[in-house]
């Protein structure tokens, strides 16, 4: 047997509205504005067997390697139905604001301030300010953590988070290598910090 990854493939599209393409540029899209279509799924099978005796060979799937199999139909349904609308919630819904994200995970401060910092992140390259006030959300929520690995792991994110969007925007007087170095201090096998800072050192020269 194999224990492969299930995939599912859809369009989404906006709901006939009567109006024109151009009339309807720049028109906000809500979850209720959209239908969907489901294209059909397979599995993406791994490279060997679920008794093969090497776990990551049976659990990685690679379908380039191993190709794929086909799902049941009935199969195909049950997921249809399980997800009913959340593609649509997912792409439709507007990126929530951290109070609104604050008061939805009122009782997991760590989960709450990660998605903050994840949310404030996404939008670095769109909205830098909305990045820079996110983030410092974010490390006010983490602060009211007791004092636990969590709080750890999820201010290790945000400061990683920090030295990145100092080194894209190039703010006067601030060292990303600072931020680095303040998530190591938090996680030091945070493997992507690592990386990111032997990255600075060698674009400063220092490697």
């Amino acid at each position: 047997s194999f224990d492969g990854t299930l995939r599912v493939g859809f369009a989404l599209r906006r709901k006939h509205s009567g109006k024109k393409p151009w009339e309807q540029h720049g028109a906000t899209t809500g979850p209720e504005d959209l239908d969907i279509d489901w294209l059909g799924g397979y599995w993406k099978l791994p490279k060997a067997d679920a008794g093969s005796g090497s776990l990551r060979d049976a659990v990685v799937s690679a379908a380039r390697i191993s190709g794929t199999a086909p799902v049941k139909l009935a199969h195909l349904f049950e997921i249809y139905a399980a997800l009913g609308d959340s593609v649509q919630q997912l792409f439709g819904s507007a990126e929530p604001s951290s109070e609104e994200i604050r008061k939805m995970y009122q009782g997991q401060c760590g989960l709450g301030s990660y998605l903050t910092a994840r949310i404030g992140t996404a939008a670095m390259n769109r909205h830098p300010a909305r990045t820079r006030e996110m983030l410092a959300d974010a490390d006010q929520m983490a602060s009211t953590l007791p004092e636990c690995k969590e709080k750890a792991i999820v201010q290790s994110f945000i400061y990683r988070a920090y030295g990145v969007f100092e080194a894209k925007t190039k703010s006067d007087g601030q060292d990303p290598e600072c931020w680095f170095r303040d998530s190591l201090v938090c996680h030091p096998t945070n493997s992507l910090t690592l990386h990111l800072q032997g990255v600075a050192a060698i674009q400063g020269q220092r490697l």
